[in-house]
């Protein structure tokens, strides 16, 4: 697996009923895209989602496949986000 160092990797893995799925990526929507690539008719079946970072030993996070595929694989909602973000940085004046 890559992404030691300072670079983040997660790896991704969805359990299912009987069965568990690992994928990694550069970040969690492209370990999504992966997934639905290769097993779009399992989604259904996903229960849970076990997401790890390669830089951070220490991060461990299980949620929901609902919470996972809407919020954290959702790459147009970070990048709603990050917009918003930076918007209210310039307004506050701390960028410039």
């Amino acid at each position: 697996m890559n992404g030691g160092g300072g670079t983040p990797y997660y790896q991704c893995t969805y359990k299912m009923p009987g069965r568990e799925k690992t994928f990694c990526g550069e970040t969690i929507p492209k370990v999504h895209k992966k997934f639905i690539k290769d097993y779009a008719e399992a989604a259904g079946q996903v229960k849970k989602v076990k997401i790890e970072k390669t830089n951070d030993p220490s991060f461990l996070m299980v949620c929901n496949y609902e919470t996972y595929r809407d919020y954290y694989a959702n790459p147009k909602l970070h990048a709603e986000a990050g917009e918003k973000i930076m918007s209210e940085l310039l307004d506050e004046g701390v960028l410039k």
